[in-house]
């Protein structure tokens, strides 16, 4: 039985010769592993949360059963690094690396107030070139033999945070603010 052929069977509530296995990794322990089992490294994809969907040759040889994809930032629209360090993604929301991880430092919609402030903010194209090219690669070389998940980064509630931060977004919503 493939990986494929698992986690088929287990959607379907058929028998498997074990349960299908998907984990994903962050860059940390990735770099670890990888070290440790002398395989090189791939780069991370280009998504918000890319480690949900990287790494893929060295979570095969741990035993995934799925690999995951995801929407990346769009070719006319990278992430941009300022002199100062911080990170910029095609939402204009700006990042810091705090060690480990790397956190909001500003919200593109902290200061909005109207309708029209919300009216007035390019929302990225969805369909942008390059956006979802290499889900599609990874599709056409992994699809045959393991399941694919699709990895959706973020929802409407946090999307809706991340644009506005979390603590203007919750009162926000209890004052019933447009």
């Amino acid at each position: 039985m493939n990986s494929k052929q698992r986690v088929q069977n287990a959607i379907c509530h058929k028998k498997t010769d074990r349960p299908p296995v998907y984990s994903s990794l962050t860059p940390q322990i990735a770099e670890k592993l990888a070290r440790h089992l002398g395989v090189p490294l791939e780069e991370p994809a280009n998504s918000l949360l890319g480690s949900r969907c990287s790494y893929t040759k060295l979570l095969q040889l741990l035993g995934n059963d799925l690999v995951g994809v995801a929407a990346c930032y769009p070719d006319d629209k990278p992430v941009v690094t300022t002199p100062d360090g911080l990170m910029i993604n095609e939402w204009g929301m700006v990042f810091k690396a705090c060690g480990l991880y790397t956190e909001f430092h500003r919200f593109p919609l902290a200061q909005a107030e109207t309708v029209n402030d919300i009216l007035n903010y390019h929302f990225p194209d969805p369909h942008a070139p390059g956006r979802f090219r290499l889900a599609e690669s990874v599709i056409a070389e992994y699809g045959s033999e393991y399941g694919i998940v699709g990895d959706l980064e973020t929802c409407i509630f946090e999307t809706s945070w991340y644009l506005v931060g979390l603590e203007k977004f919750l009162m926000d919503l209890l004052t019933e603010a447009p």
